[in-house]
């Protein structure tokens, strides 16, 4: 278990670094068992686009290591006492409810967060499209996912999908890990 601590502080470290105006726009982040949490204090255009980079720049670098993960961009109300550890909100219910629910690796943006943004900046969307979200329970939910295909890299993510998709088909204990790695995404007012 120790090299997973390192890895994800080494992926999580790595997207603190890339990401731009981290501290201008006081993103925080937060892992807590098998859940990522990136937040900040309020919501303008680039503090949207910093949030998405974050989520993108985290789930780019966990399948190209084959760590299976799911979440969500969400967009909501969030208390945040950094000094106390605590995390409250609407916000954060509708990221963890919305990244439980999903049975597969990728990332979404829920439907507060696509309209919100919207708003801010129509750019944002771009790199997601609408997409039937395999859901726990079997069924399927229309919902704005991330396209990994777009983005230009190193690494075949969707090879690595499709490996990791396969190990799950052929071993439970990888459909177990896939549960245990869930990342939680938000944008939210603190």
């Amino acid at each position: 278990m120790p090299y997973l601590y390192n890895d994800y502080n080494e992926i999580l470290q790595e997207v603190k670094n890339k990401t731009k105006c981290w501290e201008e726009y006081g993103i925080s982040s937060r892992w807590f068992s098998d859940t990522f949490l990136y937040y900040c204090k309020a919501d303008n255009n680039g503090i949207a686009t910093a949030i998405q980079q974050c989520a993108e720049l985290f789930f780019h670098r966990c399948i190209a290591d084959q760590k299976p993960v799911v979440g969500c961009l969400a967009y909501g109300d969030l208390y945040a006492d950094d000094e106390e550890d605590i995390l409250l909100g609407p916000g954060l219910i509708e990221a963890y409810q919305s990244a439980e629910q999903q049975d597969w690796i990728g990332l979404i943006v829920t439907d507060d967060a696509k309209e919100e943004w919207a708003k801010l900046n129509d750019a944002f969307l771009r790199g997601y499209v609408d997409y039937d979200v395999p859901l726990r329970g079997g069924c399927k939910k229309r919902l704005l996912a991330f396209r990994f295909a777009r983005k230009p890299a190193a690494f075949d993510y969707l090879g690595n999908i499709r490996r990791m998709k396969d190990d799950c088909a052929n071993d439970s204990r990888a459909v177990k890990k896939i549960r245990k790695n869930r990342g939680i995404y938000g944008v939210g007012k603190r």
